[in-house]
């Protein structure tokens, strides 16, 4: 019946992270609140089984009468869409995002500070969390190297953060190049860089820091500075990637979802091994997989997270809405 209502599109939209499958679940959620609204009113809703079971009444009530529900869902696909931009960033594949991380997350947070009105009592608790999280998990010299080696950014006149950028490429140096006579070699090409003379000064060269990939630039550009376009390349080839937020991994809420809920317990965990030596083949872990198989030791069945206790959205109503979306599929 949903789909006659929002031509047969899903309101569940998995992603390869559960930060991106609640923001784009929600974002349509909101998108079909009219062709929602029109369905809890049709005749064909009112007359259904679903209508008239407890799980429907609350559903009904939720689209037609919640006004504060509509509204936080709004509010929440407001704050969260631009921290959805960097993770989509940070896993694509077409350009090595390294470059573009910091920079992304700024304008991310000057976005969420345009969208609540430039009110610090709006915008505050979202932007002190997005800092926390960065400095305490995410923050690291390379992303001020990344974007002090991506022309694109660094000779931006928006760009401001220069005095960061030279910072993280200090420390960057002092990690990634233990040679000093090479250090030296590099801090006297940076002047070339940044005051953007013999190759890097070509008029090519500039019309081309928009347009190329750092590292391609690099590539082309830094063939005069050969010790710095080697760092220079070697930091913004580094890989990024939305791991810290894949929580889809946890394959436990998959499994235990209102369709597969019925599952017998052999059966659950045959499933949860069977997708734990899966993602184990591709980290770290997987040696120690094979040392267990080879010892006769059977691989222990994790214990249930505190996860499943949670609930699926931010909002019980819009996980409310989901749930009952999926059952009427």
């Amino acid at each position: 019946m949903r789909t006659e209502f929002t031509n047969g599109r899903d309101l569940c939209r998995p992603s390869i992270s559960r930060f991106a499958t609640h923001f784009l679940s929600l974002q349509c959620i909101v998108k079909f609140e009219k062709e929602l609204h029109q369905m809890v009113t049709s005749n064909k809703w009112v007359k259904s089984t679903y209508a008239k079971g407890g799980v429907g009444k609350d559903v009904t009530a939720i689209i037609w009468k919640d006004v504060d529900f509509w509204a936080q869902c709004k509010h929440v696909v407001k704050v969260t869409e631009p921290l959805l931009r960097v993770l989509r960033l940070v896993d694509s594949n077409e350009n090595p995002s390294m470059g573009y991380l910091y920079d992304a997350m700024e304008k991310a947070k000057e976005s969420i500070r345009a969208r609540m009105m430039h009110k610090a009592c709006l915008y505050g608790p979202y932007v002190r969390v997005i800092d926390a999280r960065m400095e305490k998990q995410l923050h690291s010299p390379l992303h001020g190297a990344g974007c002090f080696f991506n022309p694109g950014i660094y000779f931006s006149p928006s760009f401001k953060m220069q005095s960061y950028a030279f910072r993280g490429l200090m420390k960057t140096i002092a990690s990634l190049v233990p040679d000093v006579e090479v250090q030296d070699k590099i801090f006297l090409q940076l002047e070339e860089y940044k005051k953007s003379t013999g190759d890097f000064g070509l008029p090519i060269a500039v019309r081309q820091r928009q347009k190329l990939n750092p590292v391609a630039w690099w590539d082309n550009f830094g063939n005069g500075t050969l010790e710095l376009q080697s760092l220079a390349v070697r930091v913004l080839s580094q890989c990024c990637s939305a791991t810290g937020c894949e929580r889809n991994w946890d394959i436990f809420n998959y499994l235990h979802s209102m369709k597969l809920s019925r599952l017998e317990r052999s059966s659950f965990e045959k499933g949860i091994k069977t997708w734990n030596n899966f993602m184990c083949s591709s980290h770290h872990e997987f040696l120690l997989t094979v040392h267990y198989c080879h010892a006769g030791t059977s691989l222990r069945t994790p214990s249930i997270p505190s996860a499943w206790t949670t609930s699926m959205f931010w909002m019980n109503g819009s996980a409310n809405i989901l749930a009952f979306s999926a059952e009427m599929t």
